[in-house]
C-alpha cells in the first residue's frame, strides 16, 4: 500500500522498478495509457468503464509524481517509511500471534491432563474458558466437541467440530467424529 492508501504503489501502478528513469516512466505510461483508450473499451458496460477511469486517474496521478524528481523523493521517503511500519507490524502480530497459540496448547494439555484424571466437568470447564479467553485452536475446539460427545451433548459436539474444521480445514481427526 501507497502512503496514500492505494494497494499498489505508484511504481507497480506503471509497471517500473524504483530505480527506473524518466524515459522508462514515461514509455510506462504511454503503455498504460493505451491499455485504458475508452475507444478499445467502448461497449464493456458502465461499471468497467468506471473502473478503467479510476486506473486510468492513478495511472496519471502516478506518473505525476514519478516524473517530478522533488516530487518522487518525497513519496519515495513516504513509501519507505510505510514499508519500515508494515514490516514492524508484520513481525508484531507474529510474536504475538505465536505466544497466543502457546497459551492456547497450554490451556489444552491442561484440560486433557484433567480429562485423562476423570474431571470431565472441570475439563470441559478449562475448554470453554480458553475458547472465552480467544485461545482459538482447533485442537480446543475438537476436544471439546469431543468431551461434549462422550458426555451425551451431540448437538454442542458438532458445533465444536464444525469450528475446530473452520479455524483448520485439514483437521482430519474433526471429519472422522462427525462422519
Amino acid at each position: 500500500m501507497d502512503p496514500l492508501g492505494n494497494q499498489r504503489d505508484y511504481y507497480q501502478v506503471l509497471g517500473v522498478s524504483r530505480d527506473a528513469t524518466l524515459l522508462e516512466i514515461e514509455a510506462a505510461m504511454e503503455r498504460k495509457q493505451q491499455e485504458y483508450d475508452p475507444e478499445k473499451l467502448e461497449g464493456l458496460g458502465e461499471r468497467l468503464l468506471q473502473l478503467a477511469q479510476r486506473e486510468t486517474d492513478l495511472i496519471r496521478t502516478a506518473y505525476e509524481v514519478l516524473k517530478d524528481p522533488q516530487k518522487r523523493q518525497r513519496y519515495d521517503r513516504q513509501l519507505d517509511y510505510q514499508n519500515k511500519r508494515s514490516d514492524r507490524s508484520s513481525k508484531e502480530n507474529s510474536v504475538s500471534n505465536q505466544a497466543m497459540r502457546q497459551r492456547a496448547e497450554v490451556a489444552n494439555n491442561r484440560a486433557i491432563e484433567v480429562w485423562e484424571n476423570g474431571k470431565h466437568d472441570e475439563a470441559i470447564e478449562l475448554w470453554k474458558k480458553a475458547i472465552q479467553k480467544g485461545l482459538h485452536l482447533a485442537e480446543i475446539y475438537n476436544n471439546l466437541g469431543s468431551a461434549y460427545y462422550y458426555c451425551g451433548e451431540p448437538k454442542l459436539a458438532i458445533e465444536c467440530l464444525h469450528d475446530a474444521i473452520e479455524i483448520e480445514p485439514d483437521l482430519m481427526e474433526a471429519y472422522g467424529k462427525l462422519a
